[in-house]
């Protein structure tokens, strides 16, 4: 049998988590099953720090090559779990590739996730200059709750995982 090349297409979808810290990304993605890239896993593996501005650039790479390589490898979704509170931010994952993107947002507001960050007082600040630079989702960036489909499978996933929102 001939090898197959695998190609990346607008089959594939991935899920663009979109909050604050603490808002509750990671526990819902990991509720999912669905196989996770996780910029802050990836910058305790290259240098072992939180955040390092220098190494950002390093970060991100990273982080498309593992969503790349994580479809070509047969997976059909992913969750891409960090904040994406800017336009910006987000606009770079819908231009990175041939997959459809979709985001996630929690909406869990500042006080909230200050609350469950109280024994960690390096996030709070963290918390209070990504609320106030946060762009709100809009209307030309599609919601996972715009895809019925997708929306019921993950529900359906979430559900069996036992995950309560918060």
């Amino acid at each position: 049998m001939p090898y197959v090349k695998p190609v990346i297409s607008s089959g594939h979808t991935l899920i663009a988590m979109v909050g604050l810290p603490r808002s509750g990304k990671s526990t819902w993605a990991k509720a999912t099953g669905y196989p996770i890239v996780n910029r802050d896993a990836i910058r305790l593996a290259l240098h072992g720090e939180r955040f390092i501005s220098d190494a950002e650039a390093l970060v991100k790479v990273h982080a498309l090559y593992m969503i790349k390589s994580l479809f070509l490898a047969g997976n059909k979704i992913v969750i891409l779990d960090e904040t994406n509170t800017t336009r910006a931010r987000r606009d770079f994952w819908v231009e990175a590739g041939k997959w459809t993107t979709y985001f996630k947002a929690m909406t869990v507001g500042a006080d909230r996730c200050k609350e469950r960050a109280k024994d960690d007082g390096e996030i709070l600040g963290v918390i209070d200059r990504m609320d106030k630079g946060f762009d709100l989702l809009d209307v030309g960036e599609i919601r996972v709750e715009d895809n019925s489909d997708l929306h019921d499978m993950l529900e359906y996933e979430i559900d069996r995982s036992g995950y309560k929102y918060a």
